[in-house]
């Protein structure tokens, strides 16, 4: 994006996006905002939007489409009162999606197993294997995942938070957040394919796969329900930090950013 619109402008221009994932994990509705100079300005007096969008979009890999590009100038926001339109601070919610296949274990299928599905699915999907003894009780997943509503310390469920303050100099971070609503919901008519919706109004490094990689170990009998609870309901005098969690993240390729809400708009 940056080059695209650098080769345009026939200048530097950076971008700040509404939010970072992590490798493998995909964005659907990201949002992102650049600041142009006055001379800039200037020089582009009746620019185009139209033809800047379909520019950037003839530039960009296919998977990376823009879809809805918009001025934004301080003047508006002066006359109102409020501070620049910010892809960040602006920012009112997010909502993520984490998709999974469910490769049933059977008495019956001891043998090799698969799901089918679209080979595009593949790349936005995780398949879970569930194990002899260790299959997925979905009742309990379900009561699991809404445990996460609400206001809570992530610490125990965010990723390198340790070392990333040391590496900044910090003596501490702010790990709460809120999370306002987290659905198990079941896509299709059999009991394979689910997905997970989760909206909060921002997320901790690795937070969401760490939540939802738990509530999965939960729901295999892998870790006690209670000793999940204490991970979440931090206690002042024992704090339990990630690597009290002995769940593994739930794989990238699953998580999607489907879309970041602004002012009223959720």
């Amino acid at each position: 994006l940056e080059e695209s619109l650098s080769e345009y402008f026939q200048s530097t221009v950076r971008i700040l996006g509404a939010g970072r994932t992590d490798a493998g994990v995909h964005a659907r509705g990201q949002a992102f905002h650049f600041d142009l100079p006055q001379e800039l300005q200037e020089q582009n007096h009746g620019l185009s939007l139209e033809e800047l969008q379909h520019h950037l979009n003839s530039k960009l890999y296919p998977e990376i489409c823009i879809y809805k590009l918009q001025p934004v100038t301080m003047q508006d926001h002066q006359e109102n009162n409020k501070q620049p339109w910010h892809a960040i601070a602006s920012a009112t919610k997010k909502h993520y999606c984490y998709r999974f296949a469910l490769l049933k274990h059977t008495h019956e299928q001891e043998g090799r197993r698969i799901v089918v599905m679209s080979p595009r699915a593949r790349f936005t999907r995780a398949v879970i294997r569930e194990q002899k003894n260790h299959t997925v009780d979905l009742e309990c997943l379900e009561r699991v995942l809404k445990h996460f509503e609400g206001t809570h310390d992530f610490r125990a469920f965010a990723g390198a938070v340790e070392q990333n303050m040391k590496k900044q100099g910090r003596e501490s971070k702010n790990t709460i957040r809120r999370v306002d609503r987290v659905d198990l919901v079941r896509e299709g008519n059999d009991d394979v394919m689910y997905r997970v919706d989760i909206i909060l109004k921002g997320a901790l490094y690795k937070m969401v796969r760490n939540m939802v990689g738990t509530a999965l170990d939960v729901a295999k009998g892998n870790l006690d329900e209670e000793v999940f609870l204490q991970l979440l309901h931090q206690r002042d005098d024992a704090l339990l930090v990630r690597d009290d969690n002995p769940c593994e993240p739930a794989p990238p390729q699953g998580l999607t950013l489907e879309h970041v809400y602004f002012d009223d708009e959720f």
